[in-house]
């Protein structure tokens, strides 16, 4: 069985990433897998996204793992990602406010507060995300910059984050996002980390 080939991504607005982040980072499970690491210096989020997004197909890779650089992952996240073996999948995590919210929504993209399991969604965080390289190439089939920071709503504009303008895309698309309930994610926030328990 082949190798699977990961991107991992880390855009990074400063270029400064929080040394827990890396110890972290260091200490992740990738066996079984051939992962390249990236980042960006001084990048616009949706800049990065979409530009890592196109170094992940053009690189041959066979999907991206998106890791923020304010995330705290359990060392077995990818693997638990790549296992699901769904289109986009998210360990979803708790804003770094303190208030205790998911970032999850429904297909409706209403914050989503019931996750008890886990399930399909409408919208994720990209903070500990995972793509399929298809769901890339067929992305960019209508649009190559599918991280964008506005989008209309059926009959409404709303502004979104790039990341819920991805997801917005995948619904049109019929791309199934999935996120997966139980792993221990931090977030860190000013000046504690924030977990999902």
């Amino acid at each position: 069985m082949k190798t699977p080939r990961i991107l991992l991504a880390m855009p990074s607005g400063s270029g400064l990433v929080p040394f827990k982040v890396m110890q972290h980072l260091m200490g992740m499970d990738f066996s079984g897998f051939e992962v390249t690491v990236i980042g960006t210096i001084r990048s616009f989020i949706d800049i990065a996204r979409n530009t890592m997004l196109e170094d992940m197909v053009e690189g041959g890779y066979d999907a991206i793992f998106f890791v923020d650089d304010d995330m705290l992952l359990p060392s077995d996240a990818l693997r638990l990602m790549w296992e699901l073996d769904k289109p986009v999948v998210n360990i979803p995590y708790k804003g770094r406010g303190g208030d205790g919210r998911w970032i999850l929504f429904d297909k409706e993209f209403k914050s989503k507060q019931d996750f008890t399991k886990t399930c399909e969604v409408g919208g994720v965080g990209m903070g500990c995300t995972l793509i399929r390289r298809e769901v890339a190439e067929e992305l960019f089939k209508e649009c190559h910059y599918p991280f964008n920071l506005m989008i209309t709503l059926e009959g409404e504009k709303k502004r979104l984050s790039e990341d819920l303008a991805f997801c917005y895309m995948c619904l049109g698309h019929d791309i199934e996002m999935w996120a997966i309930h139980g792993p221990q994610v931090g977030h860190i926030g000013d000046p504690v980390v924030y977990f999902n328990k």
